[in-house]
């Protein structure tokens, strides 16, 4: 065998208790909202439910104006995404939100998950093909939004869901946001993403 690199065994014991302890606050979590009625419809997880009430505040009010959630590739971040915003419509029926994505397959794929979860909640795309800002809940490229024209159309947002939230620092996504802070101060945003120091 080679010889050990002595920085690498630190890194690796460090990394080995943080992934032990990510898996006991999601059991913990998980056992939590098993005792109580589920947070979510739609068939949400333990992790999934975890992170909903993290966002929404559990059953109280949404407290923080910017949160971001973590999962892992494949946890169900749009299932978690669509649920943190059927439940904030919950509490408030007048919100409008709009859903970033940063490619067309992920805005439908959004949009047709969301219908899933919140059969009652209408939805519009904006995109390079439709620019509609009908539904309650509108799901949007960022490319297209972050044009001038269309962030002086877009109207006063209650929630901006930003999805795989690690490219939030590219200019498009500062644009908007800042677009999005101007027509609203007090506008809630909701980051998720697998990779949040990417």
């Amino acid at each position: 065998h080679p010889p050990r690199d002595p920085a690498v065994a630190p890194r690796r014991a460090d990394r080995r208790l943080r992934v032990r302890h990510s898996r006991r606050v999601a059991v913990a979590a998980d056992e939590v909202l098993r005792a109580e009625e589920p947070a979510v419809e739609g068939g949400a997880r333990g992790p999934e439910r975890a992170t909903v009430a993290a966002a929404t505040g559990g059953s109280g009010a949404y407290t923080y104006s910017i949160n971001t959630g973590v999962a892992p590739t494949g946890a169900g971040k749009t299932i978690i995404l669509s649920a943190v915003i059927g439940e904030l419509i919950k509490q408030d029926c007048s919100l409008k939100a709009c859903v970033l994505a940063h490619r067309d397959e992920l805005t439908i794929q959004n949009e047709d998950k969301f219908r899933l979860v919140n059969v009652g909640i209408s939805t519009s795309i904006f995109n390079s093909y439709s620019k509609d800002w009908s539904g309650q809940v509108t799901f949007a490229m960022v490319q297209t939004l972050s044009r001038e024209q269309h962030l002086e159309q877009m109207p006063k947002l209650d929630l901006l869901v930003i999805d795989e939230a690690h490219h939030v620092t590219a200019s498009t996504y500062l644009e908007i946001i800042e677009a999005v802070r101007k027509k609203n101060p007090h506008v809630k945003i909701f980051g998720l993403t697998a990779t949040p120091m990417r």
